[in-house]
């Protein structure tokens, strides 16, 4: 299933200098997928015990918080995150065992906040604008077996932009994946532009 979507805490210090890192789409794929050496014990550990604060995702209601854990997977740029997916959801509705693609959008669009806030030090306070998101999700990655749905994002961001130390944005990659095994069954991408109060307020 493919889709694509428009504009749809303490971690070390980082310089304050701007900075920016460009990479191939192919290549950030490639560097996410290898991001999931360490997940395989991330699956088995707490990592679904709850939803991350929702204020790292800029939801009002708990129950639309699709993410569970976060770590740092050790390289720069690329992080682990685990996100259940329900067995039912006020918007994004399961039909016939199989969930609503656009789940795996919203999941996206959340790493990227989560990763913003708490990879990257985003200040709360700033909006966030996602562009360019899209998603490729097979049949397997889909399937709800009556049972909320376990899931591993292995992430990499490109193009990570600081003005002074305050995160301007960054390009995403994710991998998706479920079962004993890992098995990747989804990637997605999108571009995550922060935003000040006062710039949001001028817009």
């Amino acid at each position: 299933m493919i889709g694509s979507l428009q504009d749809a805490h303490k971690p070390a210090p980082r310089s304050t200098r701007s900075t920016s890192f460009t990479a191939t789409a192919d290549a950030a794929a490639q560097a996410a997928s290898e991001a999931v050496a360490g997940s395989a014990a991330a699956a088995r550990s707490n990592f679904f015990e709850q939803p991350v604060p929702r204020r790292f995702v800029h939801r009002a209601s708990v129950a639309e918080v699709l993410l569970t854990g976060f770590a740092e997977d050790g390289r720069p740029d690329t992080f682990l995150l685990a996100a259940q997916w329900p067995r039912g959801h006020s918007f994004y509705r399961t039909a016939r065992g199989v969930h609503d693609p656009l789940l795996f959008a919203e999941t996206v669009r959340q790493a990227g906040l989560l990763i913003s806030h708490v990879g990257y030090k985003a200040p709360l306070a700033h909006a966030a604008l996602m562009r360019n998101l899209s998603y490729d999700v097979t049949a397997a990655g889909l399937v709800c077996a009556g049972t909320p749905t376990n899931l591993i994002l292995s992430a990499s961001c490109t193009d990570v932009r600081f003005r002074k130390d305050v995160l301007l944005g960054f390009q995403i990659t994710t991998v998706l994946r479920r079962g004993l095994e890992l098995e990747p069954v989804g990637i997605g991408r999108g571009e995550l532009q922060c935003i000040s109060p006062a710039a949001y307020r001028r817009l």
